[in-house]
């Protein structure tokens, strides 16, 4: 990285974009899991999948939390599908400065639990889940929550596509 960008930032802040940094440098190369590197996730077919599964079934339910609603939205899908979901969980919340280190455990945890036969969280992405809030980040706008959101359209359709790539 270049000194000057990394000198303006804060240490904390550069620990997070490097953490982060390591699961999408696996998006841009190999495709596969920082959770299961024996699965290949970054890809169009799997990103395609877990849209379907989301536009499918919203679950509007008002006694379901957004919490609740990927246990019924992952019921069934293929592992890949099942790790980028917790992947991208991952990459939503690391930089956000208020969440509590238990509730980023607790969403990444809960995707992968949905996971049969289960995975555990590495101990590098462990440790990262641990940082306390408040330490580093930012505090994200409606503008981040919602883009990230659809992040998996950027994986079914990559930039200056209408399908996705194969």
């Amino acid at each position: 990285m270049h000194t000057d960008i990394a000198a303006s930032r804060l240490q904390p802040d550069m620990n997070i974009a490097h953490q982060a940094g390591e699961v999408i440098a696996h998006m841009l190369s190999d495709g596969r899991s920082i959770i299961d590197p024996t699965v290949e996730i970054w890809t169009a077919a799997a990103a395609e999948d877990l849209r379907t599964r989301v536009e499918a079934d919203p679950s509007f339910a008002r006694d379901m939390s957004q919490w609740d609603k990927p246990e019924v939205q992952l019921s069934g899908a293929p592992r890949e599908v099942v790790l980028l979901a917790a992947e991208l969980v991952f990459l939503r919340e690391h930089p956000l400065s208020w969440i509590l280190p238990s509730t980023r455990r607790s969403h990444v945890g809960g995707i992968l639990a949905l996971l049969e036969p289960s995975a555990d969280v590495p101990e590098s992405m462990s440790e990262w889940l641990s940082q306390p809030s408040e330490s580093a980040g930012f505090e994200p706008s409606t503008y981040y929550l919602g883009a990230l959101g659809e992040s998996h359209r950027v994986v079914a359709f990559p930039p200056g596509t209408s399908s996705p790539k194969m």
